[in-house]
């Protein structure tokens, strides 16, 4: 986790090694962090600053080309900072036997400026002492000051670690809100395919009717059958031949159960057919493109917030971390102005006491002591949290492999954040879209599943209850299990001809009303089925809008911006390095001043080599590598 809050907090640096636009993010508190917005306002937001780092190798800055108009200023200064160097060691030289007159570096007493209570010290021994005090204190003072600036937070690197953090995830969203259009075109394509289907089903609410009438018939039916067996005395033969020869009007009765069954099967399968298979088809398919879209938006406007008190966090952290190196070379610092002044004191005061020299020298070899464990404590408490980080590695690591270090913008397949960086950082520069496979999502209607056609229930438009009575009496319609069989079977008067005939004619009229409605239901379901029909058609402008997806959220800035940060970030921690090796080799304050030069020019002829080899490595078509 640390090195992933390293990863996120190095990207911040890159901002101040490439130098900042007048007032940017000037505004941002790191106690009071932008609000999460919504992510669909950021569709029509220009990039403007996404390509900073290009935007600044092509406007000439100093950054196009490593050439003798780049080069030669930092060379100038460079010999400033030489010529500088050289004059405070000739003065440090010069100083030399007089600080050895005061007993600084050596036991002996140079003759030349050998305190004599008789005729006091000469003068240029006092003057050479006060130089020697004031030049330490000086430099106490400025190593105070620099402390000062870590404990109050307002180093540069620590206050553009959430500035730039905060930049980065902007134009992540930015990028993620180009997809955020076509979604919309989606959902809204499919709230007008569910309402055109319920229209359609709205116009053909007469199939309640239709369903009550044929119920009725089934039930004379019924009716009619069971009086049938209840005639007495009939012979299986006159029942046979009834049953099997046509009457002078109509068909045989085993072709009228014929008909009958064959009219209820087939609507119980038309039912089946045109509205209960395309019904559950259509919702499970409409079910699943929802919880992708949702996910996609919900994650998008999420992340923000995410972020947010991530980058709080680790800001936090690195504000302590600079605040505890800086406060131990402020204190130290402050305590080693302090024993040099007294030095300088009590030795103008009263340079012919011994005490004098005594307290001159301890406080003397105090300051410098102090000076020295101060820098190295400081430096040593500031390598951990910002240099043995190995920022340059971790993040080479995190564009390689984004998403452990950003495992907790989100969970499992929702990690949008992990997927942008992965997909735009590690492919070629390509749509967004394509990097995270969204159109793979919808390669057909099945995959299609909003849950707002939960609020379009066919069951309850198109009443099915009476459909289960359809099928069990379908399923029932059958001379055998109507009691026919038996009424052939133990039928033994020929005599009831008459009255068996006048029955059968009964069953037949109503077997045939049976016939008539299911027809007219038939007819009546034709409509629904064509209307869920038309689903395939209606989908369409769904699909086109899914392909639109194709054409979103183009990586090349994005990558081009990390790369570009990558790059700076080992800038800075070189330089971070630099500082500390003059620091701690130099011995002293003296070498801050000086190495603060000296860290400025390295740096910036160190950025505009990497920003040169860049742009470089830019117009090929691998990875960028670090340059620094």
């Amino acid at each position: 986790m640390f090195r992933a809050a390293a990863a996120l907090a190095m990207l911040a640096t890159a901002r101040a090694a490439t130098g900042l636009p007048e007032g940017y993010c000037s505004g941002v508190s790191l106690e009071l962090l932008p609000e999460p917005v919504n992510v669909t306002a950021q569709v029509s937001a220009a990039r403007s600053d996404d390509n900073f780092i290009m935007q600044t190798l092509k406007s000439g800055d100093g950054f196009d080309a490593v050439n003798r108009e780049t080069i030669e200023p930092y060379v100038r200064q460079l010999l400033v900072a030489t010529a500088a160097f050289v004059g405070i060691g000739a003065l440090a030289f010069l100083a030399f036997p007089y600080l050895c007159c005061a007993r600084l570096c050596c036991r002996t007493r140079c003759k030349c400026c050998a305190p004599n209570p008789s005729r006091g010290a000469p003068a240029r021994s006092r003057g050479a002492h006060a130089f020697a005090y004031g030049l330490f204190g000086v430099c106490a003072l400025v190593a105070a000051a620099k402390g000062l600036e870590y404990v109050s937070g307002l180093n540069t690197g620590v206050s553009l670690f959430g500035c730039e953090t905060i930049q980065v995830l902007e134009d992540t969203k930015s990028l993620l809100s180009t997809a955020t259009d076509p979604l919309e075109k989606i959902k809204d394509a499919l709230n007008d395919v569910i309402d055109d289907i319920e229209a359609k089903l709205d116009a053909t609410s007469d199939q309640d009717a239709l369903l009550t009438d044929l119920k009725n018939a089934l039930t004379a039916y019924n009716t009619a059958v069971d009086d049938l067996s209840n005639i007495p005395d009939v012979t299986a033969s006159t029942a046979q031949s009834t049953l099997s020869t046509p009457s002078s009007s109509s068909e045989s009765m085993l072709q009228v159960f014929s008909e009958v069954t064959k009219s209820l099967g087939d609507l119980k399968d038309s039912v089946l057919d045109a509205v209960i298979t395309p019904r559950d088809t259509l919702k499970s398919a409409i079910k699943s493109a929802d919880g992708a879209v949702s996910k996609l938006i919900g994650t998008i406007s999420n992340a923000q917030t995410t972020a947010t008190q991530l980058i709080v966090n680790e800001v936090i952290g690195y504000q302590r971390g600079f605040a505890a190196g800086g406060s131990s070379c402020f204190a130290f610092s402050i305590v080693a102005t302090l024993a040099g002044a007294v030095g300088a004191l009590m030795l103008l005061r009263y340079p012919t006491k011994k005490a004098s020299l005594r307290v001159a020298h301890s406080s003397f070899c105090a300051s410098w002591i102090y000076v020295i464990f101060g820098c190295a404590l400081g430096g040593l408490l500031f390598v951990p949290g910002y240099i043995l980080s190995d920022a340059c590695e971790v993040v080479y690591d995190f564009g390689a492999a984004p998403r452990p270090y950003l495992s907790t913008f989100g969970e499992g397949d929702s990690n949008v954040v992990a997927d942008v960086l992965e997909g735009c950082l590690l492919l070629p520069p390509s749509p967004l879209v394509k990097s995270l496979g969204i159109a793979d999502n919808f390669a057909d209607v099945t995959a299609i599943d909003f849950d707002e056609l939960d609020d379009l229930n066919v069951a309850s438009d198109l009443d099915l209850a009476p459909f289960s009575a359809i099928e069990t009496a379908a399923d029932s319609v059958s001379w055998r299990d109507f009691g026919i069989e038996a009424i052939v079977n133990s039928a033994a008067q020929a005599t009831a001809n008459a009255t068996v005939n006048a029955r059968l004619d009964d069953i037949r009229t109503k077997a045939s009303v049976i016939v008539t409605e299911a027809t007219e239901l038939k007819t009546a379901l034709s409509a629904i089925a064509d209307a869920l029909a038309d689903v395939e058609g209606l989908l369409k402008p769904i699909f086109d809008a899914i392909k639109d997806l194709d054409k979103a959220g183009d990586c090349s800035s994005l990558r081009a911006r990390f790369w570009g940060l990558h790059n700076a970030t080992c800038v800075v921690t070189l330089s971070a390095v630099l500082w500390l090796a003059i620091t701690l080799a130099g011995g002293g304050l003296i070498s801050i001043v000086l190495g603060s030069l000296l860290l400025m020019i390295g740096k910036q002829i160190l950025l505009a080599m990497a920003h040169v080899d860049f742009e470089a490595q830019l117009e090929g078509s691998g990875k960028p590598t670090a340059s620094a």
